[in-house]
């Protein structure tokens, strides 16, 4: 016998302003209507952690890359970045997938012990004694004017400085993560290699390779022929 508010919406403290924003513009909407197409500005993350991580994670791939080395070989990784992700994304060892992929500790012992993320996180590596000792060795810091960067023109500053137990000691920046609209590319080869990586061990990779083949031709295909070439493919 309960009814709803007809004005939910409406009004100074409606649900407009507390599931949105009090500074919502609706002209905003139609203001490039027809030049600006917002699909164009949209992102893949190559990684299954957050994407305020992601320039952390780029920045030890491109020290890998470099120069090869694993969490043996190293003594400490010295991570500077924004403020906020020092304060939020550090604190105890996560206790499920989604507390990892909020935690730049983990991130970074996963690369280190060729677990990369760019499969995705697993339940069984929480258990891994080997990555959480590995993790202890990871140290967080504010990056002077990072801040700044990051809230005055969404950027995502992280330098990594790797020190090995010989004494080396290699360093990497990073502020536009891969695959983020001006950042380093992450193109049809990558995000078809990372479908098929996360979607054949569930669906087989036939039925894998039929669905992505179907979203390539997605214009010229009904939703009808796309299910009926994956049923037909299982």
């Amino acid at each position: 016998g309960f009814h709803g508010n007809r004005t939910i919406f409406d009004g100074d403290d409606g649900f407009w302003a507390m599931a949105g924003s009090d500074r919502f513009d609706e002209s905003a909407l139609t203001a490039a209507w027809g030049n600006r197409f917002f699909i164009l500005e949209t992102g893949f993350k190559p990684y299954g952690v957050c994407r305020w991580i992601h320039t952390t994670v780029d920045a030890l791939r491109r020290l890998q890359g470099d120069q090869p080395f694993w969490a043996p070989e190293v003594k400490e990784v010295r991570v500077e970045t924004v403020g906020e992700f020092v304060r939020e994304f550090n604190g105890p060892w996560p206790g499920s997938t989604v507390e990892a992929a909020f935690h730049i500790p983990y991130a970074v012992a996963l690369e280190l012990h060729d677990k990369s993320s760019t499969t995705g996180l697993r339940d069984g590596d929480l258990l891994d004694p080997a990555l959480r000792e590995t993790a202890s060795r990871v140290k967080l810091s504010v990056l002077e004017g990072a801040d700044d960067k990051f809230y005055s023109k969404r950027l995502l500053p992280a330098r990594v400085t790797v020190t090995l137990n010989d004494g080396t000691k290699v360093l990497a920046d990073a502020e536009v993560p891969t695959g983020a609209p001006g950042g380093p590319a992450f193109d049809r080869p990558e995000v078809e290699y990372k479908f098929l990586t996360i979607t054949a061990p569930v669906l087989g990779l036939t039925v894998a390779e039929t669905i992505r083949d179907a979203v390539l031709e997605i214009e010229s295909l009904r939703v009808r022929d796309v299910l009926q070439r994956a049923s037909a493919a299982a």
